[in-house]
């Protein structure tokens, strides 16, 4: 129920306050407390708008780009140094996808646990890939340490992202699943990369 004319008609420094009262209830109800990035809820209602936006268009074919991304064995990261770790873990791949990608360059969420994603402004594949391997290379870069049994251990982490051209999907859940897809397909690749 909207009730803002309840407020602003007899009081406008009221209405001033109310109005500021709903902006920041709307800003702190579209973040992940523990990153400070946007939450699952905001990304798939952007997700939404923008397919309805390219449906509604008169050139519908023009691409809308989605990436995910998870941390490579991140149980194993909280099972060997502890959860404390996996904490710090995720916030350093929060604030290395703050630093990587301007809020022009599209929107960054926390979808839960260890995955996180982009939802892009570009319409450039190539542009988004580049943004994509930079955000990488800083992440995979990064070294981690831990006290474990009175020493301290240093290791990295790795991080594996899928991306995909999801303008053509009908609902917000197709597109996640194809970009989804796209991540498990490059794991796979790389897997048998190593393997062999």
């Amino acid at each position: 129920m909207d009730v803002t004319n309840q407020f602003t008609q007899n009081n406008p420094t009221e209405g001033n306050f109310v109005m500021n009262l709903i902006h920041e209830l709307e800003r702190v109800s579209s973040r992940a407390p523990f990153t400070g990035l946007f939450n699952k809820n905001y990304l798939q209602k952007e997700l939404t708008q923008a397919l309805e936006q390219r449906h509604a268009q008169s050139q519908p074919d023009s691409p809308l780009y989605l990436a995910i991304w998870d941390i490579d064995n991140f149980k194993q990261v909280n099972d060997t140094y502890g959860h404390d770790m996996g904490d710090k873990i995720l916030l350093s791949v929060a604030q290395a996808l703050q630093r990587g990608l301007a809020p022009k360059d599209g929107i960054t969420a926390r979808f839960g646990g260890d995955e996180f994603m982009i939802l892009f402004h570009h319409t450039n594949r190539s542009c988004c890939e580049n943004l994509l391997r930079a955000i990488k290379d800083d992440i995979d870069h990064q070294t981690h340490s831990s006290l474990l049994c009175n020493e301290s251990t240093c290791f990295r982490v790795s991080i594996s992202y899928g991306l995909a051209d999801v303008h053509s999907y009908d609902t917000a859940a197709a597109a996640l699943h194809a970009a989804d897809q796209q991540l498990y397909d490059r794991k796979r690749k790389i897997h048998k990369k190593v393997v062999t």
